[in-house]
This record gives C-alpha cells, sequence and structure tokens, in this order.
C-alpha cells in the first residue's frame, strides 16, 4: 500500500468514527429537526380546528374537557417519548366520545402532529411527517 493510499484510509476510518461519536443514539431523530412541512402544519390545523379545538381550545390552551397541548405542559407530558407514542394516543383515543376515536386517515392524524409540533415552535422542514408508526417511533420528543 502506498503511503498516499494509507494516509487516505486513516483518514477516512478518522472520520467514520468522528460520525459514529457524534450521530444520535439507534437513529434517533428530534422532533426539531425540521420533520414536518409548512403545508402538512396548515392541513393539520385545519383538521384541529374540525376535529379538535372543541377540547383543546382554539389556540391549543385547553379547556375542562381537554389538556393544552402548546408549551411547556404539552412539552413537559411528552418529553423522552416517540412521535409514535404520541400518534397512538390520538389514534386510539381521539377524539372522543360521542366521536368515533380513530376515524381520521393515518395521514390526517400525521398532518395533526405537523401542527402542533408548529404551534410549538419546532421549525418546519422539506420533507412532510410521515403517517409511518417505525418512522415515527425514532422521532423523539426532547
Amino acid at each position: 500500500m502506498t503511503m498516499r493510499r494509507a494516509v487516505g484510509t486513516a483518514a477516512l476510518a478518522a472520520a467514520a468514527c468522528f460520525l459514529a461519536a457524534t450521530a444520535p443514539a439507534s437513529g434517533d431523530i428530534s422532533y426539531n429537526a425540521g420533520i414536518y412541512t409548512q403545508a402538512q402544519a396548515d392541513r393539520g390545523l385545519k383538521l384541529f380546528t374540525r376535529n379538535c379545538a372543541a377540547c383543546h381550545g382554539d389556540m391549543f390552551n385547553g379547556s375542562e374537557s381537554g389538556p393544552a397541548l402548546s408549551d411547556g405542559p404539552f412539552l413537559d407530558r411528552w418529553k423522552d417519548r416517540t412521535l409514535a407514542d404520541l400518534y397512538k394516543k390520538m389514534h386510539d383515543t381521539m377524539p372522543p366520545p360521542p366521536d368515533q376515536p380513530g376515524r381520521l386517515s393515518p395521514q390526517e392524524y400525521a398532518d395533526i402532529i405537523a401542527a402542533l409540533l408548529m404551534i410549538n415552535e419546532m421549525p418546519a422542514g422539506k420533507t412532510e411527517l410521515a403517517a409511518d408508526p417505525a418512522a415515527l417511533a425514532r422521532i423523539h420528543m426532547r
């Protein structure tokens, strides 16, 4: 092996070690990493108004029927949980009776989550939040 090749191989190995040391554990993604689009959040806001605001307030500030979905109380309640946990909670219990929980499509629930992220000042990105439970399980609310 030539000296140039040995140096190049060592540099690549060092870069790989650095990237491995700085990468999130087990491929986790931060909810603060631009994981939804503005258009998706806009769709989610319309869905929220029709399906969620009666209990959670027009401004996501909660009511006697449902907790606030913005700021500290919401973020504290979901800290260290995943968006898959939030999706499951929404799908299995929202909207509550007399409506039928789970009646929205998977994409509509994902759009509402995008609106929740936006209202909690998480930045939008270039890719829509998927309604895939495996993908949502990698996104942690930190």
